[in-house]
């Protein structure tokens, strides 16, 4: 049985690295509940399909999939990353 997805609701803030159809890119997440809104959002990975382009700057989407932890070669230190398998606009609400 496969583990149920996650969604991740973040604003897209660009790519990392690209390779196949597989993008490493960073999103900024909202702050938390309650916290001060002044507050500047912190940067995740995400890692996923996703056509060139078809991400674009500063739009926020729903992104559907699990996290996992990757050992960084380079800086030999562990980093959390969502591994997403499918993603959506956020289409705020009207009237």
């Amino acid at each position: 049985m496969s583990a149920k997805l996650e969604e991740l609701t973040a604003q897209f803030a660009g790519e990392r690295m690209r390779w196949d159809e597989t993008i490493l890119g960073t999103v900024q997440l909202p702050p938390a509940p309650g916290a001060d809104p002044f507050l500047e959002s912190f940067p995740t990975t995400i890692k996923g399909p996703a056509d060139e382009d078809e991400l674009q700057y500063g739009v926020s989407y729903r992104f559907y999939g699990n996290w996992q932890v990757y050992k960084n070669a380079r800086t030999g230190q562990d980093e959390r990353q969502f591994h997403f398998q499918t993603f959506v606009r956020v289409i705020p609400h009207n009237r």
